[in-house]
């Protein structure tokens, strides 16, 4: 089956193979998983959020919050399900706490 996709910007890709297309998360909430003998289902998706400083120092922050977060600019991909997609720029609307801050993981740190 092929399906033509709306851009963000207005342009359409026609005749996409549907085998194509993958799923903006890995998992979200209601999907079922399995391990071994075991099944799942996922109740909660946290949200870490990679951040760049000016000085090129490079962190992740664990479980973010998407209350404190803001697209920046237009988001192409609204959808009620997934505010956020990989590779989105946001700012935060917060000043961060230091106790916040103890939960990063450095990536790249500041010379």
């Amino acid at each position: 089956m092929s399906v033509d996709l709306l851009e963000h910007d207005g342009s359409i890709f026609k005749n996409v193979s549907s085998r194509e297309l993958k799923r903006v998360r890995g998992f979200t909430v209601g999907d079922y998983v399995v391990l071994g003998p075991w099944l799942g289902r996922i109740d909660d998706v946290f949200d870490n959020v990679t951040v760049m400083f000016d000085d090129g120092s490079v962190c992740k922050v664990m479980k973010a919050d998407p209350l404190h977060l803001k697209p920046v600019g237009r988001n192409g991909l609204e959808d009620g399900h997934f505010p956020f997609y990989p590779g989105q720029r946001v700012k935060a609307s917060f000043i961060v706490s230091f106790q916040e801050f103890q939960m990063v993981i450095w990536l790249i740190e500041s010379k």
